[in-house]
């Protein structure tokens, strides 16, 4: 006997309504074990995104803060030592001492969330702490009038904040690999999970249907073989026997059957006892057709069976929709996250303009944005317009305003130029919302300090035209001297002004080291 005519005569010997429920059951279970695994699933999925946002976000956001408050600071710094006004020094103190609780907290930040070498930020701490002797001394010395001394020291300030920067390098580099290495796990784990759920789908499948081809084949060849066996003995053969081995309803029926004919066979020819066999044959097919209705409900079970696979296919579609959905909030992000890391690179390019950093900003904008392929935008400052070339006007627009000490100067605007899905602000997302108001913050910032430069140079060449004039003025009173003791010379008297070669060596002396 084959394998597959014992696993038949195996379930022959079940009742019919014992198949029925073992199918019904498997379905079910394969079902609940598909749920299972894609909530899992969606878990393991969920805990990547989590892990993105937790790490490389908010690593580079405190990399920012920390940057724009050093620089901040050392502009600061250099306003102290350039003005003397005791209102405006208190104040540019009280803002330091804001800047610098600021930075303090983005340390601790990266402290508690770096996954890298911790010893880095330790030591750009350590670096920033160390710097804040040199700035109490800069602060002391202007006050107390010292204005020349508290200039010279304003170099060691640069210093540090340099230092600081190039220590913060290997922890920006690490925070971009990490943020590199989430979005490649990512879509590895969007593929792997595509695939198993896939996979799933198609081995629950074929149980299932493998197990209904079982049940139906168990229960229709069996009544096919009896409908045989019947017409036999229906054309006269009552030495005829079914002879069905089964322990179901079908077998009790072949069973009850050949009974019947047995009993026909030794009985008489009377009429009477045909009318009797026919009535007890009438009684069969009455069990024949009961067991009919039988195989009829057994049918409706098997289509609610495959009407809950369908439902399952509908939920596991449902869960890859979710699936695509957290992959695009992931590409979203890291779009964000890209848009400050190149602000930030633009910002730390040596001996850039303010042009320069506007029409980089500009041209940053559209990739950062849901919708790149139609996005445009513009950074506007004092009436100049810094745009990216496909810039056009739109009503679709999100704008953040720029504001320098207080007073608005410009604005940061980015257009959709056609219409798009309507979701949080318009057509724009409340994330996008949060970057360009940090994208405008970062860039005032990065203004005033460029700013507070150009000043401190305006004042260094006054300082120096006026030192060239009083020089000049001098040499001219020594000329007069000179002409006025020739005169008292010629006039046979003593001359007047005897130190005015010591006075000239002594302007020259100072004009060269001014």
């Amino acid at each position: 006997m084959s394998l597959q005519e014992k696993q038949m005569r195996l379930v022959y010997n079940q009742k019919i309504g014992t198949r029925l429920g073992w199918g019904f059951g498997i379905a079910v279970a394969l079902t609940f074990l598909l749920g299972i695994i894609a909530v899992v699933e969606m878990n393991m999925m969920a805990n990547i995104t989590s892990e993105m946002y937790k790490h490389p976000f908010a690593i580079k956001n405190a990399l920012g803060d920390i940057t724009t408050g050093v620089v901040n600071m050392h502009s600061h710094m250099k306003d102290i030592a350039l003005n003397g006004n005791a209102e405006r020094l208190e104040a540019r103190v009280s803002e330091i001492s804001r800047h610098e609780q600021h930075v303090l907290d983005s340390f601790k930040v990266l402290s508690e969330q770096f996954l890298g070498d911790k010893r880095d930020i330790e030591t750009a701490q350590n670096a920033f702490l160390d710097w804040r002797p040199i700035r109490q001394e800069i602060i002391e010395l202007t006050r107390n009038g010292k204005y020349l001394e508290a200039s010279l020291l304003i170099t060691s300030g640069d210093n540090h904040a340099d230092r600081i920067n190039e220590l913060m390098l290997p922890v920006r580099e690490f925070a971009g690999m990490k943020a590199n290495q989430f979005f490649s796990d990512a879509q590895n784990s969007k593929r792997h999970h595509l695939f198993i759920m896939s996979g799933l789908v198609v081995l629950i499948s074929g149980i299932c249907l493998v197990r209904g081809f079982y049940i139906s084949r168990s229960l229709t060849n069996p009544i096919k073989y009896i409908i045989r066996e019947i017409g036999k003995v229906a054309d006269g053969n009552l030495d005829h026997k079914i002879n069905l081995k089964s322990n179901d309803e079908v077998g009790h029926l072949a069973q009850a059957f050949d009974d019947m004919t047995e009993k026909l066979k030794t009985t008489t020819a009377s009429r009477d006892d045909l009318d009797a066999a026919n009535q007890h044959l009438q009684a069969h097919e009455q069990q024949l057709r009961a067991t009919n209705q039988q195989l009829d409900a057994g049918n409706q079970q098997l289509r609610a069976i495959e009407q809950q696979l369908k439902s399952s296919n509908q939920q596991l579609m449902a869960k890859e929709q979710q699936l695509l959905s957290l992959n695009h909030n992931l590409n979203e992000r890291v779009k964000e996250l890209n848009g400050l890391y190149g602000l930030s690179k633009v910002i730390e390019t040596p001996n850039i303009t303010l042009p320069e950093i506007f029409q980089s900003l500009a041209e940053l904008l559209p990739p950062s944005w849901r919708y790149p392929e139609i996005t445009c935008g513009c950074v506007i400052f004092d009436d100049n317009e810094f745009k990216t070339d496909n810039f056009k006007e739109t009503q679709w627009l999100q704008s953040a305003d720029i504001k320098v000490c207080g007073e608005k100067r410009g604005a940061i605007e980015v257009y959709y130029l056609r219409e798009c899905p309507l979701i949080d602000e318009g057509p724009f997302l409340k994330e996008e919302r949060d970057l360009i108001n940090s994208l405008a913050e970062r860039l005032s910032r990065v203004i005033e300090r460029k700013q507070a430069e150009e000043e401190k140079g305006e004042i260094t060449a006054e300082m120096e035209r006026m030192n060239r004039l009083m020089t000049g003025r001098e040499m001219r009173v020594i000329e007069m001297k000179k002409e006025v003791n020739s005169l008292l010379a010629e006039l046979g008297r003593q001359p007047e002004y005897k130190s005015v070669l010591e006075d000239a060596e002594t302007v020259i002396s100072s004009d060269k080291t001014g």
